[in-house]
């Protein structure tokens, strides 16, 4: 996620694809924390970095400056060795590059209105595709060799539509109109067999099967409207997360049940009448403290078994770690807050 209108240091924060790791992208370099143990794992202070996109836990990073510097430009994608301060591959685009995704077969650069396919291997372009305008660069690239991609829409779209591609095969494979309105975050699980998605409005995720486009939950993050910053599975695509405005991360266990509304219901109510009547509500929650509050963050849940955390990473500078508890609905207990950068702040362990 890149806000680059925001008045921190930071720019970019996202996990990598497995969500031991972090990367943040600030306005004079990029970091790449370890989640657990907690840890600074490189450091690079040069320029502006608007994308700082890791290759699993390798020492591949794909970087995009922030523009603030003419040397480092928004328009400009770098594959970047940390260790050996080498690029592999440099790219330039026409217009600026809104969002990067990789795994281990597929290179995706997102424009607003263009994505461009890539080899990994050999940074050969395969495919380019038109999309909705996506100046947020809206994608998911399943880590898993499946490589399934999905992106709001082609042009002929519905703004809330959100289109499954096989990265591989590089073939459309459907499209399903997720929302009446546009869309705010699209997440895609480890295997690529489930999409999270919320619109603009944000009290309402709905998750879909990619093999069959159908709905498979409906999930209720509040009752009021809320930017929704982030989702993200678990590794294990056993639980949701969804960072929003409202200062909270909204933790979602997948593998309970549904209303027993009958698929033929489904068909012919109304979408919205639908989410009446289906809503499932959040298991457990993770409040930031009041002074974090109105900063950006995002959110995942990491471990295994019953040892469960949710961390948040805030563009104020902090990370943060609560202990969820799986047998009851809950607030989430604060058990670690860590500044990213001590010199702009301290942490507790």
């Amino acid at each position: 996620m890149n806000v680059l209108d925001y008045h921190s240091e930071i720019l970019f924060g996202n996990f990598n694809q497995d969500n031991s790791c972090f990367s943040v992208g600030t306005k004079t370099g990029f970091c790449i924390f370890r989640c657990d143990p907690f840890g600074k794992v490189f450091e690079r202070q040069e320029a502006g970095m608007s994308i700082a996109e890791m290759y699993f836990s390798s020492s591949l990073v794909a970087l995009v400056g922030a523009g603030l510097q003419p040397t480092f430009s928004a328009r400009r994608l770098q594959l970047w060795n940390p260790h050996s301060s080498t690029a592999l591959c440099d790219l330039s685009f026409v217009t600026a590059v809104c969002a990067v995704k990789l795994n281990h077969k597929r290179l995706v650069v997102v424009l607003e209105s263009t994505l461009h396919i890539y080899d990994l291997s050999d940074i050969k372009l395969l495919h380019s595709l038109e999309s909705l305008s996506n100046p947020k660069g809206l994608c998911g690239l399943s880590p898993s060799d499946r490589s399934i991609l999905v992106y709001p829409g082609r042009p002929c779209s519905g703004e809330g539509s959100v289109a499954i591609y096989d990265a591989l095969s590089l073939s459309h494979l459907r499209e399903v109109n997720a929302h009446q309105g546009a869309l705010a975050a699209i997440a895609l699980n480890f295997e690529g067999t489930m999409l999270a998605t919320a619109s603009e409005k944000g009290t309402v995720i709905r998750v879909h099967s990619v093999q069959t486009g159908e709905r498979q939950a409906v999930l209720r993050r509040g009752t009021y409207p809320a930017q929704v910053y982030f989702l993200s599975f678990s590794l294990d695509s056993r639980f949701l997360t969804v960072s929003s405005d409202s200062g909270t991360c909204h933790v979602f266990q997948l593998n309970q049940p549904q209303s027993p509304t009958s698929g033929l219901a489904k068909a012919y109510l109304p979408v919205m009448l639908n989410d009446m009547w289906e809503p499932v509500r959040a298991n457990a929650f993770a409040k930031l403290p009041p002074e974090h509050c109105a900063s950006p963050f995002i959110a995942t849940v990491i471990g295994t078994g019953d040892m469960r955390d949710v961390i948040a990473i805030t563009f104020d500078g902090h990370c943060f770690v609560f202990k969820l508890d799986q047998q009851r609905s809950a607030e989430c207990i604060l058990t670690a807050d860590r500044a990213i950068f001590p010199k702009s702040g301290t942490g507790a362990q």
